[in-house]
Order: structure tokens, then sequence, then C-alpha cells
């Protein structure tokens, strides 16, 4: 069975990156959701072709991927 692909754009991701903006911050990015995991994440700019079943607008809202607390 198939699990929905969603795309949540409008994002700012919070990626922890080390070596780029603080906290890995990416303003305008995208998440793709695959099968209960995170399959893509990055600037929207470059996000792959897709069409997901899916998509939902962050709203500017910051977003930190796979952040464990």
């Amino acid at each position: 069975m198939t699990m929905p692909r969603t795309l949540i754009t409008n994002a700012v991701l919070a990626t922890m990156e080390p070596g780029s903006a603080p906290y890995g911050l990416i303003s305008a990015g995208a998440i793709v959701l695959s099968d209960r995991q995170i399959e893509w994440c990055g600037a929207e700019t470059n996000l792959p072709p897709l069409d997901p079943d899916n998509r939902w607008d962050a709203g500017g809202r910051l977003v930190t991927p796979a952040l464990i607390d």
C-alpha cells in the first residue's frame, strides 16, 4: 500500500545544518513527507518535480524537521 505524499510549502525551516545561517534557517522552505518520513527538505526553489497527494501551506511558520526534544 502506497502512503500519500504530502508537500508543505511556505515554511521557515530550522535544519540545524552546520556552517550555514543561524540554526540552518531557510526562509522559503519546503518539506516532502512520504510513508511517515521526511523524503526531502530544503529551499522551495530547489524542490524536485513531484505530484503530491496533499499540499499544506505553513503560512511562514517555523518548522523543525526531525527535531526530537
